[in-house]
């Protein structure tokens, strides 16, 4: 089985990829999914993948990408396009440029090829509309054509410019005037851990939006609220262990001690590790480029 998704806008071809996994997954269970760029192509490997499953093996997903810019890769693919088409496994071939040769090549074989060029115009403006949509956001008039000003046809961009406006249940005339009025001399970062303590969702989300124009990085916030989080589930654990003396077998100074175990009234155990394990992956999912520390500190604190 042969797809082929191509075109310069890598945002929606990602997206089409994710949608046509989630499918053949739901479809078959202990789908395995092999993916393939230009830079590891390996002849064999995917020879191997083209040959039908026998009765006992799992079905495999191969996600090609770009095989079509280098010419050993160009070659095998060329070759192969029928073997791909009449394979029980499903081939997805991602690329961003094909001219009208290869096109046609694929148009004899493949059975489904979609092309995502950049959007302009309406087709823009509806994509917008349709993402705030699915995010259950009514997005204004005025909201739509300054984030296609900002952004243009950068759909991640854009994407992440509409989360973050649909993550803001709280913004009000009032909210806009404690954000973007005077900021407090004595202002303190500590302000932020302290209302998530507190599970006020409205004063940390203020609160981190004043941190923000003060040119506080989203990572320095997370950082603190890392701690923070760290010391409850610190400090709920040597609770469950009847430590008598919680100061010293902690380390923490008594003042943090003591505004922690009041924190603790606000949470559960099971709280408090989803919260752990959430941070967690927004630090790794950062550092590789898959999610925006900003957006992912903003919905983590007003869930």
């Amino acid at each position: 089985m042969l797809y082929l998704l191509y075109g310069k806008d890598s945002f929606r071809v990602g997206q089409k990829l994710n949608e046509l996994l989630s499918f053949f997954r739901s479809k078959a269970k202990g789908v395995q999914v092999l993916d393939v760029d230009e830079e590891n192509f390996n002849q064999a490997e995917i020879e191997g993948a083209i040959k039908s499953r026998t009765l006992f093996e799992r079905r495999h997903i191969i996600v090609c990408r770009r095989f079509m810019k280098r010419k050993d890769s160009s070659d095998f693919v060329s070759r192969n396009l029928k073997n791909f088409s009449l394979s029980e496994n499903v081939f997805l071939l991602l690329e961003e440029d094909l001219d009208d040769e290869a096109l046609a090549l694929f148009k004899k074989d493949a059975g489904k090829i979609q092309c995502f060029n950049p959007l302009s115009g309406i087709e823009l403006r509806k994509w917008v509309d349709e993402d705030a949509r699915k995010r259950n956001f009514n997005i204004s008039q005025e909201e739509r054509n300054s984030i296609i000003f900002q952004c243009g046809p950068d759909l991640a961009r854009t994407s992440q410019e509409i989360e973050k406006l649909s993550l803001s249940p709280f913004r009000s005339e009032k909210d806009n005037r404690q954000i973007k009025g005077a900021l407090e001399d004595n202002f303190n970062i500590f302000q932020i851990c302290d209302a998530f303590a507190s599970k006020n969702k409205t004063k940390v989300w203020i609160l981190f939006q004043q941190a923000l124009l003060r040119g506080v990085s989203a990572e320095e916030i997370f950082w603190k609220l890392w701690w923070q989080v760290k010391n409850l589930l610190l400090v709920e654990g040597l609770l469950k262990l009847n430590v008598k003396n919680l100061q010293k077998e902690s380390g923490l100074h008594p003042f943090v001690v003591k505004k922690t175990l009041s924190a603790l009234r606000n949470f559960t155990g099971k709280e408090l590790s989803d919260s752990s394990l959430e941070l967690v992956k927004l630090y790794h999912n950062a550092r590789k480029g898959e999610a925006d520390f900003g957006i992912g500190m903003e919905k983590f604190l007003i869930k």
